[in-house]
């Protein structure tokens, strides 16, 4: 059971190295694909507007605003440019830049990674090619563009997962093939691409979700199929990729939203559906659903009143993303405002007062600013989808989809070609939608699958290597009715040497046609989608039902003839 600690945070930041567990962190969600925009650390609170600007406010005897001082600022002040992501940690804070390089400051004990102990006022450089950070209670996760986690800092419980309690002044790797992480306060969390989700660090009251409450010093698989993690002081909340919320660790404030307060649970529970982001507090959590509705739980108890009792409640709507604090909760409406609510001791509402404000049922949420940057979001760049050079970047998406329809994105370095001596490589890009409504998007290694989920419009932006790209996607119903060329050539490719690089692509279009031709419904060209991106990712439970559709697809007169007569091929096979 959770032992509440109070704060001591009106003394001076050496004292931290007396009592280490000041500090409870942002506890942001990582999410596959998506930058974190706005963040609520301990007491401070940072955030990017739309034109790449950092700005910070709040408390700061230890530098972590980044200002160069040490003095509290209860308005946002501007610290740097060409900022895409960022994390307030306990008493420190992270940022990326547009180039990929991370940089930090705040308060010292190695939580920068430069191999200093010292408190930094102002931002410094620690490491290139970083494409996602989270700034835990006293140390740092990053993750590089090739996908691998690097961790420094605190290790007392493990929550470096490097399978000591060594504390480290310098990042260290961790492991490969990581999409998104989160730093709590003693505990991190982690999904691969696979969609598996890992835990590590402090366990006593269940928060790794591995069913015991035994500290873990390296990463240990939880649940798979997840999308997005978020985690807390003694609690963690996760989003599968079915839109699911999925909660567990400590409950003594009802932060769980089981609606009962009993101690903690040591295993993820299901919570609610459809969700598409959680940020879990110090004692509350925070979510927002498709609908853009804004539900809070937990702690209520006069500090700012930041939940609202053990079973989630809606608050508002038209919110696109949140971020818990301490005590304090901050939300981007879609509209690009950016809100704040709870306790308000050093200013982190940012609105130039220190008076606290109840949750928004009671009170009206502080507007701190106007023109924060959204998920996905940024200065504007005109949708191109160049054609490849040998020396050029290519970014693909398509521009046109139909509801139902699943699709590949990906970005290239040199040219694509469409035989086996292609000379090009696959980059290792972060993608998010603007609309997940409309489209939504999957990791899968260097690519995305692109799925139309409702009509409308969204924009696609890529990431990668110190660049930025857009796509229009424009998803209609209907269900489309020809194979181009390139579709067609593809699709040969992959029946004749097996690329599975082409296949969660290729035959998608061909597979979607057979099942429309077989008994006319989107619900079959999904399941032929489905049973093929399975058998792509090497899902062989499916394989059987996947070699039966591409048999009979290739046996399909029309399609088989297409390619016949396109390309004079004597005789197509599959090979899984």
């Amino acid at each position: 059971m959770k032992k509440r600690i109070l704060s001591l945070f009106t003394t001076v930041c050496m004292l931290a190295v007396i009592l280490p567990a000041l500090p409870t962190a942002a506890f942001d969600m990582g999410k596959v694909g998506e930058y974190q925009t706005i963040s609520a650390g301990d007491y401070h609170t940072a955030a990017i507007k739309e034109d790449g600007s950092l700005w910070a406010w709040g408390y700061n005897s230890c530098g972590q605003l980044g200002d160069g001082t040490a003095e509290h600022k209860n308005r946002p002040i501007k610290i740097m440019d060409n900022v895409v992501a960022v994390s307030a940690g306990g008493n420190h804070t992270a940022a990326i830049k547009a180039d990929g390089n991370l940089w930090t400051w705040g308060y010292g004990l190695g939580l920068f990674g430069d191999g200093t102990i010292e408190d930094k006022y102002s931002p410094t450089k620690i490491m290139d090619n970083v494409v996602a950070v989270s700034a835990g209670g006293y140390h740092t996760a990053a993750i590089k563009t090739d996908g691998s986690l690097w961790t420094w800092g605190s290790n007392g419980w493990g929550q470096l997962g490097d399978g000591t309690e060594e504390h480290k002044t310098t990042p260290i790797k961790i492991m490969d093939n990581v999409a998104a992480v989160s730093a709590g306060y003693g505990h991190t969390v982690a999904i691969k691409t696979d969609g598996s989700l890992w835990a590590w660090g402090r366990n006593g009251d269940g928060q790794l979700g591995d069913g015991t409450t035994e500290d873990k010093h390296s990463p240990i698989k939880i649940m798979d199929n997840v999308s997005a993690v978020s985690a807390g002081w003694n609690h963690t909340a996760a989003i599968k990729t079915d839109d699911s919320l999925w909660t567990w660790g400590d409950n003594d404030d009802g932060q769980l939203g089981t609606g009962s307060m009993r101690d903690e649970e040591h295993t993820p529970i299901k919570i609610m559906d459809d969700v598409v982001s959680v940020s879990v507090g110090y004692c509350h959590s925070a979510v927002i659903k498709k609908d853009n509705s804004f539900w809070e739980w937990g702690e209520f108890d006069g500090n700012g009143a930041i939940g609202y009792g053990p079973r989630p409640n809606q608050i508002m709507d038209n919110v696109a993303t949140v971020s818990a604090g301490r005590y304090h909760t901050v939300v981007t409406k879609t509209d690009g405002t950016l809100l704040g609510w709870g306790f308000n001791g050093y200013g982190q509402l940012g609105d130039s007062t220190t008076k606290s404000i109840d949750i928004p049922i009671k009170d009206t949420p502080i507007k701190v600013m106007d023109g924060v940057r959204l998920p996905g979001g940024g200065a504007a760049v005109t949708p191109t989808t160049p054609e490849p050079t040998g020396d050029e970047y290519s970014f693909y998406v398509p521009s046109e989809m139909n509801i139902g329809d699943v699709y590949g994105a990906y970005v290239t370095y040199g040219h694509e070609s469409l035989d086996s001596s292609s000379n090009f490589r696959f980059v290792d890009a972060q993608m998010t939608s603007s609309d997940e409504n409309v489209v939504k998007l999957v990791k899968l290694g260097n690519s995305y699958r692109v799925q139309a989920t409702g009509e409308g419009t969204a924009t696609v932006t890529a990431y990668f290597e110190g660049k930025t790209e857009t796509q229009n996607v424009t998803v209609t119903a209907e269900i489309a009715e020809t194979l181009d060329d390139e579709t067609v050539l593809k699709a040969k490719i992959c029946a004749d040497n097996g690329s599975y690089q082409y296949m969660r692509d290729a035959f998608e279009i061909p597979a979607t046609l057979y099942a429309k031709e077989l008994d006319g419904t989107a619900a079959a060209a999904n399941e032929a989608i489905n049973a093929m991106i399975g058998a792509a990712n090497g899902d062989y439970t499916v394989k059987n039902y996947y070699e039966i559709v591409l048999t009979e697809m290739l046996a399909n007169e029309e399609f088989y003839n297409a390619i016949k007569r396109k390309y004079a091929i004597n005789h197509t096979s599959a090979i899984i």
